[in-house]
Formats: structure tokens, sequence, C-alpha cells
């Protein structure tokens, strides 16, 4: 089962300052909730991925992106119906 800790306390203005410095001034708002969400929903799925690529013992593999976060990806790229440079900075 996934991570059961609450959400963290912080304000909207740093919320808000986080989606500017990451995300292309075009941004809806729903492509930012999805993806709050997409990301909330699926803490134990990040989590796995930070492991694999970043491996703790000799025997692990280092995998970059593996099949799994690849296929959520491109979730969010089908709901995204074409918005995807959105989620891209300029330059």
């Amino acid at each position: 089962m996934g991570n059961t800790e609450n959400f963290p306390n912080i304000t909207f203005a740093l919320f808000n300052e986080f989606v500017q410095d990451q995300f292309s001034e075009d941004i809806s708002l729903a492509t930012v909730i999805m993806m709050l969400l997409t990301l909330t929903n699926n803490t134990t799925l990040l989590s796995l991925h930070a492991k694999q690529q970043h491996p703790k013992v000799k025997e692990e593999k280092n995998v970059k992106s593996a099949g799994w976060i690849k296929a959520l990806a491109c979730g969010l790229i089908e709901k995204l119906n074409g918005e995807v440079h959105t989620l891209q900075l300029d330059g």
C-alpha cells in the first residue's frame, strides 16, 4: 500500500512559485491539478523509480527509466491531448 504521510503544509504562494519555476507559462490549472494528483496518488511508484535510479547495493541495477514509468508518462501525454509542451519551460 502507498505512503500514508500527510500532505506537506505549504502555502499557496510557495506552490504557485514552484509551478511558475517548473512549468511553461501556458500551463493550465487543470494540467497542474492533474500532475499534482498523478504524483500524490502514485508515491509508491515514484519511490520505486527513485530507488531504481540510485541503487544502494552492488547487485541492484541502475535503471534510468523502467517500462512502468514510461507507461505513466505515456498516459500523462495522452491525457494532455497535445498540450505536453506546457510541461516544459522555454529555453
